[in-house]
């Protein structure tokens, strides 16, 4: 190919790649995520912990994950409005969604936390868990007993198992 024909070939693909690029623009401008705004981080991370179906470990399973229920904490543990919001989990959540927020009004406010926990001693029963790799349901008094010592609050801080 003459070098003035390798020239036209190579104008020509490039004009049209790049009259794709700009077809195609719209599209790839609609595909790309948006990031979530901070309050509706916070939402979401509430409503998982006023929803949790168990009380998790820090890790789980063989490949120790670290479960969306712990992540939740962690984001409203993060947050400037822990305190409230842990006291509106308290006050509304499954039992398991009411642990999570024990675990973390025992650092944002210990007066609620023992005001919660007494509450909830006397219902006793067990919680459906899921530590490490065990499934199971363990007493309320003995997760409440672990909590007591700020054990769970650790865990969750840490994002490893502590104690189990």
């Amino acid at each position: 190919m003459s070098p003035s024909r390798y020239s036209l070939v190579l104008l020509i693909t490039s004009a049209w790649s790049l009259g794709a690029i700009w077809l195609l623009r719209p599209l790839v401008d609609r595909a790309r995520p948006t990031v979530p705004s901070h309050q509706t981080v916070l939402t979401m991370a509430e409503a998982v912990l006023r929803n949790a179906d168990r009380f998790y470990g820090a890790q789980i399973g063989y490949s120790q994950a670290t479960p969306s229920t712990v992540l939740a904490w962690r984001v409203i543990f993060e947050s400037p409005s822990a305190d409230s919001t842990f006291k509106a989990i308290v006050a509304s959540a499954t039992l398991s969604g009411k642990l999570y927020a024990l675990a973390g009004l025992y650092i944002t406010d210990s007066v609620a936390y023992r005001a919660a926990v007494h509450g909830l001693r006397a219902g006793g029963g067990f919680v459906p868990t899921f530590i490490h790799c065990d499934v199971s349901d363990w007493s309320l008094e003995a997760l409440l007993a672990d909590m007591d010592r700020g054990l769970w609050t650790d865990e969750f801080i840490e994002g490893r198992l502590m104690h189990h």
